[in-house]
């Protein structure tokens, strides 16, 4: 391929790159909002399930103890109906003992009626338990009443609406039962209605126990529409009764139906969770209604979270592209150079794919599908640096040399969100396994070791025990020690910089049952101003000084070995004086106690056990 040829397509590659990494990050971003959108609708209408299946259940008990009542004898026979007055609202509190007592038996056995009441044919009130009721009706006769209407209207069980109770101030619902003085289907007399009032402070009671969300409002209405319990009070007083009629889902409820939907209510977009109650011959109504931005908080913080990320993808891809772009517009050859290169990226590329065995959807996601589109920018720059398709000049060499380091960091910025964000959710996977101390250091301190030596840095390790041992995920670990190391090879002096190493065994004084390593890694940098110290295990967070611009970094370093030091069970600090250096320190249980909720790991590694962070007795 000539440079020409290779002007014209390399721009292009770019381009289609950017473009599809920006689509597949919108496409899952999209997903992710959906899936959390759903777990929102889901909850609501479990949670409003479970209530409803509760009320009717009530309701069915109050109906089935009216009825077996209504079948006794002592309820069934009007004895002392001529001794009905105003005067006593009824029959006086010394007559006909034993019809009371029955009416008494059954507020006593189902404690949430309010009162029960015995009417005439008429509607005259016979009796009301407990009497204190009966004496303080404003009334006689009740059949203006709906619930009397109801019974007479279909000769059987009327639940009615809801009314604040004459007798005792409560919101009730009456609960009407059809009582005849003989059981024969044909030829029936209607002896009088035998009446129980549902105190819905009860119902209301029990919607206040329960957990609610932000601004969450849990509401039933009776099929009127007047509100009978409700988890903020609203349904506690007579001039809130119409308050839900202009609700359109309530009156969808009202009709048998369950669903959700949006309403601009008081200039407020609500999200509404409805479903029907069955109530004899009636349907009422419950909802879960909430502001839509409480209800769906956790959403738009996952959708904003995506956009900033795709928006940091675009941009990184964009800038990393133009470089690469202007660098082709040279005419000059290019002289030799990659082989090597292209053989370490490959690897690296081998060890991101691995990590998309990971189960949790975002983090194969995030390796696989934002990095792969990384690879054809990565490696055609290789290709060119090496002369495979092309020869370019020194000048033309360094500006692509920046494109591929620009690509190289866009990888290791996925990387470090990645891990950040697994830590965040506590869904990082640990491999636990017994792990030698000194051979894990070692390797970490091999890493740095050529870096060291071009800088001039003395590197020491100073184990205090060659055969100590710890149950860890080696790897994790040394992800700590490499980012430790790194940040001090980082400020260290050329030339006169040292780097120390510890590991020794360590006990915190507090559980003496425990026993630890602790690790520490001291240098004679520039150290921490003390301003910035603070701040300096959060996400995005470097200090602001001319030599930090210049090293470069994404802060995410020690935020993430914080993370993964405590998913160990262990601790991680520090001690810096500016001018003077730093000293990093961790430490780890020699024996995890979190493998005792783990799973073997599918290879069945003798010993070894892998486990997800969080995971723990």
């Amino acid at each position: 391929m000539t440079l020409e040829s290779s002007t014209k397509i390399i721009p292009l590659i770019v381009i289609t790159s950017i473009v599809i990494v920006t689509i597949i990050a919108a496409a899952f971003a999209e997903a992710q909002v959906e899936r959390a959108t759903s777990d929102v609708v889901n909850s609501k209408a479990l949670k409003l399930d479970m209530m409803v299946d509760d009320l009717e259940l009530r309701l069915e008990d109050a109906v089935k103890m009216l009825k077996l009542a209504a079948t006794q004898e002592e309820v069934k026979n009007v004895l002392f109906a001529n001794s009905v007055s105003e005067k006593f609202m009824g029959i006086p509190p010394d007559v006909d003992p034993v019809k009371r007592q029955a009416a008494q038996n059954t507020r006593s056995t189902y404690q949430d009626f309010d009162t029960v009441a015995f009417l005439l044919p008429n509607g005259d009130v016979y009796l009301v338990q407990p009497y204190e009721a009966q004496k303080n009706l404003p009334r006689l006769n009740f059949a203006f009443r709906e619930y009397y209407q109801g019974v007479i209207a279909n000769g059987d069980t009327y639940i009615g609406e809801a009314v604040v109770s004459a007798a005792t101030g409560h919101r009730v619902v009456p609960i009407a039962i059809a009582v005849y003085s003989d059981n024969l289907s044909s030829n029936r007399t209607l002896a009088g209605i035998l009446v129980g009032a549902l105190n819905m402070n009860v119902v209301t009671a029990d919607l206040r126990a329960d957990p609610f969300g932000v601004n969450e409002d849990i509401l039933i209405t009776d099929h009127k529409g007047n509100i009978v319990a409700d988890s903020t009070e609203r349904g506690e007083t007579s001039n809130k009764l119409e308050s839900l009629l202009y609700v359109n889902d309530v009156s969808k409820a009202l009709q048998g139906s369950s669903g959700s939907g949006v309403q601009t209510i008081n200039g407020v977009d609500m999200f509404i969770t409805y479903k029907s109650i069955r109530a004899s011959t009636n349907y009422w109504a419950a909802i879960i209604v909430q502001p839509h931005s409480d209800a769906f908080f956790a959403v738009n913080t996952i959708r904003n979270q995506s956009t900033m990320t795709v928006v940091l993808v675009s941009i990184v891809s964009s800038i990393s592209g133009y470089f690469l772009f202007r660098s082709f517009k040279s005419n000059s050859t290019l002289t030799t150079r990659l082989g090597t290169l292209n053989e370490n990226l490959k690897k690296q590329a081998a060890q991101l794919r691995q990590l998309d065995k990971e189960k949790e959807e975002f983090s194969a996601m995030i390796t696989h599908e934002l990095k792969t589109p990384l690879v054809p920018v990565i490696g055609y720059s290789e290709l060119l640096l090496d002369g495979t398709l092309g020869n370019l000049t020194e000048k033309q060499k360094q500006k692509l040399h920046t494109i591929h380091e620009s690509a190289s960091s866009l990888s290791r910025l996925i990387s470090d969100l990645l891990d950040a964000r697994k830590l965040e959710l506590g869904k990082m996977k640990l491999l636990i396994a017994n792990t030698a101390v000194k051979e894990m250091v070692e390797q970490c301190l091999e890493a740095i070791r050529l870096s060291a030596q071009l800088k001039g840095v003395t590197l020491s390790f100073s184990p205090s025990d060659n055969d100590l041992m710890v149950e860890v995920d080696s790897k994790r670990i040394q992800q700590v020690l490499n980012n430790l190391l790194t940040n001090a090879l980082k400020f260290v002096p050329s030339r006169t910089g040292k780097i120390e190493v510890v590991a020794a065994r360590y006990s915190d004084g507090v559980d003496t049952s425990r026993h630890f390593v602790l690790f520490t890694v001291k240098d004679n940098g520039i150290g921490i101003p003390k301003e910035k110290q603070k701040n300096l295990f959060k996400k995005f967070y470097q200090a602001d000084t001319s030599l930090t611009r210049n090293v470069g970094g994404t802060g995410l370093g020690l935020a993430i070995s914080k993370g993964i030091v405590e998913a160990h069970e262990g601790k991680i600090w520090f001690e810096s004086e500016e001018g003077r250096g730093s000293i990093f320190s961790f430490i780890i249980p020699v024996i995890s106690r979190i493998t005792d909720s783990t799973v073997i790991s599918e290879a069945n590694q003798a010993n070894t056990t892998t486990v997800t962070a969080g995971e723990t007795n």
